[in-house]
């Protein structure tokens, strides 16, 4: 990888590159999507174990290796700005819907039934259901102040490669990295240190640590797959970064860091 400073940030960053791919021979939904700028890579695919991988590859030696989704292609930072926001918020689709008071309203009557009390309920199960799965980010580290972090399900969490999901000010940051390792390698685990420019994170969707927070992710996946790589729209978001770009290098203008809460 050229021209990339200690910390592996990518200078005189490249457009973004986007390109889906869909394995035909196969009918369980085999598919990614790869993003490249520069000479990194970074993939998110679904595989025929049904689940998901997040992966980098660069031709820095030794990790932490970073990507950048910012607003420079607006339509794949909004999926990931998304994504950001149903994570940190205790999963935002847990919420009461005008459709679903509709459907509780006209259930309700059709039965003679109190919708008051229907209603009521179903806002305790909502909120009760939000509590317990922010629990579950809390209990994991999932979230660690404002980033969002995964560990490999495919490992136990002490080796886990894990990527790291940061808000910046016009961009996510992604971070992908390896643990501190305190103890001997299972013969199993020691295959995460043969390709040393490679880290791959495996997201379950049965079984996972983090519980319920797979669904998200997938959204975000069935989102990016259905993305027209053809369109030629230039968003407003992408014309302020183009005419911030006449002073200004890309790499600084989407890297700047913005202070945010949770």
């Amino acid at each position: 990888l050229t021209n990339v400073v200690k910390e592996g940030m990518i200078r005189n960053m490249e457009k973004l590159e986007i390109k889906k791919w869909k394995d035909e021979t196969r009918n369980n939904g085999v598919s990614g999507v790869i993003f490249k700028r520069g000479n990194v890579l970074f993939e998110i695919s679904f595989q025929g174990n049904l689940d998901l991988y997040f992966r980098i590859q660069s031709s820095k030696k030794t990790p932490p290796f970073e990507f950048i989704i910012g607003k420079d292609n607006y339509k794949t930072y909004e999926i990931f700005d998304l994504l950001y926001k149903e994570v940190t918020n205790g999963i935002t689709y847990f919420e009461l819907t005008k459709s679903e008071i509709d459907k509780i309203v006209s259930n309700a009557e059709f039965f003679g039934e109190d919708y008051h009390e229907k209603l009521k309920k179903r806002e305790l199960y909502i909120k009760t259901t939000k509590e317990n799965v922010l629990k579950v980010s809390s209990r994991t580290g999932l979230i660690k102040g404002s980033s969002i972090i995964w560990k490999s399900d495919e490992y136990y969490e002490e080796v886990a490669p894990f990527f790291k999901i940061d808000k910046l000010e016009n961009a996510y940051k992604i971070t992908f990295d390896m643990p501190k390792i305190t103890r001997e390698l299972e013969i199993e685990e020691r295959i995460l240190y043969f390709n040393k420019n490679y880290i791959s994170v495996r997201l379950r969707n049965n079984g996972s640590r983090y519980e319920m927070y797979n669904i998200p992710f997938m959204k975000m996946f069935n989102k990016l797959m259905t993305l027209d790589l053809e369109d030629q729209q230039i968003y407003l978001e992408e014309y302020i970064i183009e005419e911030m770009q006449k002073s200004r290098e890309l790499e600084e203008i989407l890297t700047k860091t913005k202070k945010i809460g949770r």
